[in-house]
């Protein structure tokens, strides 16, 4: 914003509580000049004074359109399916943060909403940002003025999350696999369909122990398990990704077709997770590529799977194993169903 024909020195610019100075144009001492970057959740007048004395004010009216993607839903959020009912043609910034409360083994989930829009107010006047906490129920309902449409909006919030806060959840895989064995030196290829086991405990909101289990039969069987200690080591994109190390062991056993024998191998490849949250757009869907390989050269293995879904979810997944005159591999796609959470 700039004015003409003012004093530089005489004009002040207040903006919630900050106060900001006009500077003079080189090119033009009759032009007084500043710059504001405003949030469209703005609601309060910018003042512009002149020497001590009140020249006017600037209010911001976000020009909006009507649409289904005007709800802005943090990533903190997409564990929850939130839904707001009445807000539809309403402009909106959602963030959510869940605390547990209650000892180990009883804990309840508390999880606390904050939202804002540039439109609305409550009746005593105030623009937000609002707060709805859930703790036994999942649903709140309240009155807010819409300053654009000048009427009064009924808004009813639900979020789906379980009031008990189990730590452990455990979820079944299952669908078709390619199943290639190797045993010395004769090769077998058949469609399989193995069944994966996968639990999480959590320890903390960042940090978990995860297991996972996919066993594969067809004459010869291979089973992989593993366990792992998950940790979240950083995020990008405003929490859009996550980036999770995963640190621990797997045991390999193979029962051989040819030689009706047994082997088993403790493995320690180590791997990660990329999780890519309200993915493609999609509300609560959770995208996750992940793998793990091994450090050690005398260990030839590898896991890779790429995962997408809310609460039941698809899985493409290849592992590779090799040892002496021993190789196995399988990839195919199956599908993962919650089975439960405990504790």
């Amino acid at each position: 914003m700039s004015f003409k024909n003012l004093k530089t020195e005489g004009l002040v610019l207040k903006n919630e509580g900050k106060t900001i100075f006009f500077q003079q144009d080189p090119q033009n001492e009759t032009i007084s000049f500043t710059y504001q970057y405003l949030s469209l959740f703005h609601h309060r007048p910018l003042e512009i004074y002149y020497q001590g004395k009140i020249l006017g004010k600037i209010y911001l009216k976000p020009k909006l359109q009507e649409s289904k993607k005007m709800h802005l839903v943090d990533y903190s959020c997409s564990r929850y399916s939130l839904d707001f009912t009445g807000m539809d043609d309403s402009f909106l910034s959602v963030g959510c943060l869940a605390t547990r409360k209650g000892s180990v083994g009883s804990e309840k989930n508390i999880l606390e909403v904050v939202w804002i829009s540039p439109g609305l107010m409550t009746e005593e006047g105030s623009h937000g940002p609002f707060i709805t906490t859930f703790y036994d129920q999942a649903e709140a309902k309240f009155q807010l003025k819409d300053l654009r449409k000048l009427n009064t909006k009924k808004v009813t919030l639900k979020a789906g999350f379980p009031v008990r806060a189990n730590r452990l959840g455990v979820a079944l895989g299952f669908g078709p696999y390619a199943f290639k064995t190797i045993e010395k030196g004769k090769k077998h290829e058949t469609w399989a369909f193995p069944v994966m086991l996968y639990s999480n405990f959590y320890l903390t909101p960042e940090t978990s122990i995860r297991n996972f289990d996919a066993f594969l039969w067809n004459e010869s069987w291979f089973n992989n398990f593993g366990m792992y200690f998950a940790y979240k080591v950083g995020e990008a994109l405003d929490g859009t990704f996550e980036i999770v190390p995963l640190l621990g062991f797997q045991l390999v056993s193979f029962h051989s077709k040819e030689t009706r024998e047994t082997f088993h191998e403790f493995l320690f490849p180590q791997g990660f997770e990329i999780v890519y949250k309200h993915a493609f757009g999609i509300k609560n869907n959770t995208f996750v590529y992940g793998m793990f390989f091994s450090p050690v050269r005398e260990e030839n293995y590898l896991n890779l799977w790429v995962r997408l879904g809310t609460k039941v979810f698809w899985e493409l997944n290849y592992i590779r194993w090799e040892k002496n005159d021993k190789f196995s591999d399988m990839w195919g796609l199956s599908v993962g169903i919650p089975l439960g959470r405990f504790f």
